[in-house]
């Protein structure tokens, strides 16, 4: 499943707390991890969410080199 948001609109704390609320929602629902990923790269993911409720900052996801 691929769900799109506009980056621009995460403009501050609350709207990063509200992503990843939703996040958390879903993988605890569908239980399974949920990405979040640059568009069209769904292996270099920014951020990720398990069904138990754990968040992980992974990283830039994008390398320059």
């Amino acid at each position: 499943m691929e769900l799109d948001f506009i980056p621009t609109d995460v403009s501050g704390q609350s709207d990063l707390d509200d992503l990843g609320e939703f996040c958390i929602r879903l993988a605890s629902t569908v239980g399974k991890s949920v990405a979040v990923t640059y568009e069209n790269f769904h292996d270099a993911a920014i951020l990720k969410y398990s069904p138990d409720g754990q968040a992980e900052y992974v990283g830039k996801g994008l390398s320059n080199g």
